[in-house]
């Protein structure tokens, strides 16, 4: 079981081509001369897919022997988790659902960094992370309130979280906690799902 890439995208009617925000990629176990290719297929692969999934809905397709787990939000935040056969489908997605939000928590507003503000007192001036300055949002410059919804470079947000979740999200333990049960209580299978009429 290996998840070889997630990325996040953003999809909305402003944009005719998804935008990447983020990605982070595994590709240990291919030849360090094909790497750059193989990044650019994921790459291709996500957009493409992301491009055709309406928004709020999940979708799983196979390529090769991987599969792409895809899912769109209603507000156009989209996530694509690449992994292998072998990865649980139901992890994938509440692996998808844990990165968004998460992403969309950190860069909601475009505050991206430890930018700080240069805070002038009768003791001097004080640099004050921006984190812990309470400001009016009406006073902060669009760009900064815009955060993901209006970014159309690609690769233009950095967040290191995404490199650590892929590295976490290797053992779908860590993001299922049946999975997590089932390797202590030998015999614990997924629920079946009801037959289909």
């Amino acid at each position: 079981m290996k998840v070889v890439a997630i990325s996040i995208l953003r999809f909305n009617p402003d944009v005719t081509e998804p935008v990447t925000l983020v990605q982070a990629f595994e590709l240990s176990s291919v030849g360090f001369f094909l790497r750059g290719s193989a990044r650019e297929m994921l790459t291709f692969l996500t957009k493409t897919i992301a491009k055709r999934t309406p928004p709020g809905q999940r979708q799983s397709v196979q390529q090769d022997e991987h599969y792409v787990h895809v899912y769109m939000r209603s507000d156009g935040l989209c996530g694509c988790v690449t992994c292998d056969a072998e990865y649980p489908a139901r992890v994938a997605f509440s692996v998808l659902t844990k990165v968004l939000e998460d992403f969309d928590a950190a860069n909601r507003w475009g505050f991206s960094g430890p930018v700080v503000f240069v805070w002038g007192s009768r003791y001097g001036t004080t640099m004050i992370p921006k984190s812990l300055v309470f400001f009016p949002l009406a006073s902060l410059p669009t760009p900064l309130l815009s955060g993901w919804k209006t970014e159309k470079r690609s690769e233009a947000i950095s967040w290191p979280p995404l490199e650590e979740q892929l590295r976490r999200y290797q053992d779908p333990a860590n993001a299922d906690q049946i999975m997590r049960i089932q390797k202590y209580v030998p015999g614990l299978a997924y629920p079946a799902s009801p037959p289909s009429p």
